[in-house]
C-alpha cells in the first residue's frame, strides 16, 4: 500500500498535535486500525479508542484501551476525558448531532475536541463538479478491505461543521484548512 504527500502530511500533523498532551485522559472514536491512537500513547496519557468493530491492527492493539462502540451512547459516564479526537469518522455517522453530542457529554468541564472530516469543496470535488460529475451523498468510497464498507453519508462545508458544534454546546471552535484536496506522489508504507 502506498502513502501519498496529503497522508503523510496529515499524519506529522496528528503526531505534532499528539505530543502535546501529558497525563491526560484521551478518547479517540472511530479509531480504527489505531495508527493514530498510537500516536497519544506516551507522557502517562490514558488512551481509549472505540470502533464499531476491533479493527485494531496487532501492532498497536498494547498502545490503548480498546471498547466496541455500536455509534450510539459512548460506553463512557459523563465527563470522563480531557480530550477526544475523531479523525475522519463524522462524515460516516447517520446521525451527526447525536455523536457531537455524545462528545460533549463525556468530555470534562475544560475538554477539547479535535474533529478531522472532508470538506464538501475540496478541490478533487469542484473538478469533478466542473466536469459534469458531481459527488452525489451518500458517496461510495470502497466496498470491501479491511474496514468494510466506506461510505460518506455526507461531508461539509466549514460553516456547517461549526453550527453542529454550537447546537452541542461548543464554543471557541477553530477550523483550520489542511489540505486543497488532490491526492499523489504515493510512497511506500513503512
Amino acid at each position: 500500500m502506498k502513502k501519498d504527500k496529503c497522508m503523510i502530511a496529515y499524519e506529522n500533523k496528528i503526531k505534532l498535535f499528539a505530543a502535546n498532551f501529558q497525563g491526560k485522559k484521551i478518547l479517540d472514536v472511530g479509531c480504527g486500525n489505531g495508527n493514530y491512537t498510537a500516536y497519544f500513547a506516551h507522557d502517562n496519557n490514558t488512551i481509549y479508542g472505540v470502533d464499531i468493530n476491533d479493527f485494531r491492527q496487532k501492532r498497536f492493539s498494547d498502545k490503548f484501551k480498546f471498547k466496541k462502540y455500536p455509534g450510539k451512547k459512548l460506553p463512557f459516564k459523563d465527563n470522563f476525558f480531557d480530550l477526544v479526537v475523531s479523525f475522519d469518522v463524522i462524515e460516516h455517522v447517520e446521525d451527526d448531532l447525536l455523536f457531537v453530542n455524545e462528545i460533549y457529554r463525556v468530555l470534562k468541564k475544560n475538554g477539547a475536541v479535535y474533529l478531522a472530516t472532508p470538506n464538501r469543496n475540496r478541490l478533487s470535488n469542484v473538478l469533478m463538479r466542473l466536469v459534469g460529475k458531481p459527488v452525489k451523498y451518500p458517496y461510495v468510497l470502497s466496498t470491501g478491505g479491511r474496514l468494510g464498507e466506506v461510505i460518506h453519508l455526507r461531508e461539509y462545508l466549514g460553516e456547517e461543521l461549526r453550527q453542529i458544534l454550537k447546537i452541542s454546546k461548543f464554543y471557541n471552535i477553530e477550523l483550520e484548512p489542511f489540505w486543497f484536496g488532490l491526492r499523489g506522489g504515493g510512497q511506500s508504507w513503512s
